[in-house]
């Protein structure tokens, strides 16, 4: 019986090495990942093998992810989206990762293991963020961990992982610095306005330097490098949604939301009103905040932090836990202090210093 199942699996191969549900149909993931741990343990020569893992890795490289039935849904890439082309990778993932380590290919494991770690959603499950209580696919994926732990030498893990660390980090802060010097010249060319005559700041207080950020907020080049930087510095955090004070926090929150489309890990907004609807709901809070999210607050310009504050303290009123408050520009007059003392960070891209120059 075992024999003839293995015939079966060795005849059905597809030409371009992957295995399709049926025989001659298009290679899909889930079918080539089983068969190939089905054919690992000596059953199949190693030509078979690497075609099948060449197959996968061809996939990956093509449409990004591993998916069931990737070449059907590529055919109607219109609709794509909303034929789920990204829910099978959680259940494939696993899948993936323990073919690679069956077959002996243990860095392509170690990688896979580690993209599996990073793609758990903040709710501690593996699903498709708009199925946040898929157990099936949570089972998959701890079934599938466990097994994969104990044929993985975990000291070499380690020092993968490690490396792999490292070696972002310096790509990341690279890119980083270089986004970064882009958008300051931008807000010295579109946003910073430094007069003899005083401006009065919405705190109140007068200033002859005024960070009006609205223009960078709402220019398609800027916008785009300020949600690139916001994502990469909140892309780790345990959070599920993003926003703040009308209105500067509105073109941040949309910019990061967007660029975390499609991560496994994206994000929701909100942004809180400077008053009441008058009308209809008669609502504070707009948008995807719900009780007992876990958030991150952001705004364009910081001076004495009343307005974050009052954002904070809305959220609280329903039991929204804030991760951390994130800022373009920090004018340095007590905001970060008054975070401080309630336990809550405010971190910034730009600080009032870094402008000092021109000032």
């Amino acid at each position: 019986m075992l024999r003839a199942g293995i015939d079966f699996l060795l005849r059905s191969q597809n030409a371009d090495g992957g295995w399709g549900f049926r025989l001659g149909e298009y290679t899909n993931s889930v079918a080539t990942s089983s068969a190939l741990i089905a054919l690992s343990d000596g059953l199949a020569d190693e030509t078979c093998i690497a075609r099948g893992l060449e197959c996968l890795e061809s996939e990956a490289r093509t449409y990004g992810k591993y998916d069931g039935t990737m070449r059907d849904l590529f055919k109607r890439e219109a609709t794509a989206r909303e034929q789920g082309i990204e829910r099978w990778s959680y259940f494939v993932l696993p899948l993936m990762t323990y073919a690679f380590l069956a077959s002996g290919r243990t860095l392509e494991a170690y990688r896979e293991t580690r993209r599996l770690l990073e793609v758990q959603q903040p709710n501690g499950s593996w699903t498709d963020p708009d199925e946040p209580y898929s157990t099936f696919h949570t089972f998959v994926t701890l079934f599938y961990l466990s097994k994969i732990r104990d044929r993985l030498d975990m000291e070499q893990f380690d020092r993968y992982c490690r490396m792999l660390d490292l070696f972002q980090k310096e790509e990341y802060e690279s890119l980083l610095l270089a986004k970064k010097d882009r958008l300051k010249r931008i807000i010295l060319e579109q946003g910073l306005r430094v007069s003899d005559e005083e401006f009065v700041l919405t705190s109140g207080k007068r200033s002859r330097y005024y960070y009006d950020l609205k223009p960078v907020l709402l220019d398609p080049a800027s916008i785009s490098i300020i949600g690139e930087i916001l994502w990469e510095l909140t892309k780790l955090d345990r959070v599920n949604t993003i926003g703040g004070p009308e209105s500067g926090s509105i073109p941040i929150a949309t910019a990061v939301v967007s660029r975390s489309y499609g991560s496994g890990r994206p994000l929701k907004a909100f942004f809180v009103r400077k008053e009441p609807k008058k009308h209809g709901t008669q609502q504070w809070i707009e948008g995807s905040l719900n009780r007992g999210d876990r958030a991150i607050v952001v705004d364009d310009v910081v001076t004495t932090g009343g307005s974050l504050l009052d954002t904070v303290q809305k959220l609280k009123e329903i039991n929204c836990e804030v991760s951390r408050v994130i800022c373009i520009v920090d004018r340095e007059e007590g905001a970060k202090e008054r975070f401080e003392r309630l336990g809550i960070t405010l971190d910034s891209i730009f600080t009032h210093a870094d402008f000092g120059a021109v000032i």
